[in-house]
């Protein structure tokens, strides 16, 4: 398996072995999303209630949107109706 260049560099400065992800793993994605400030403000609020970081704070508004969906459609469409629903849900 060819090693990703991060971990081949990272190996390097370290001189250190490290294990590669296995197959099996699960794969995680990273998105990268705007707010405005005031709902970042609205966010930092929520996720300082919970005792959480405002990343995972609106990971689990985004996923308890997607799962409360009946009858998922595209992605995407979703995606959008769990983040105005969890806007609401902020703004509430």
């Amino acid at each position: 398996m060819t090693k990703p260049r991060g971990i081949d560099w990272l190996e390097q400065q370290t001189d250190q072995q490290l294990d590669r992800p296995t197959p099996t793993a699960a794969k995680v994605r990273h998105i990268s999303i705007r707010v405005s400030d005031d709902l970042y403000a609205q966010l930092e609020r929520l996720a300082h209630a919970r005792d959480e970081s405002v990343s995972h704070c609106a990971r689990q508004l985004l996923l308890d949107g997607l799962v409360d969906r009946a009858a998922p459609t595209v992605a995407i469409d979703d995606a959008i109706t769990a983040l105005q629903r969890a806007r609401a849900h902020i703004a509430s």
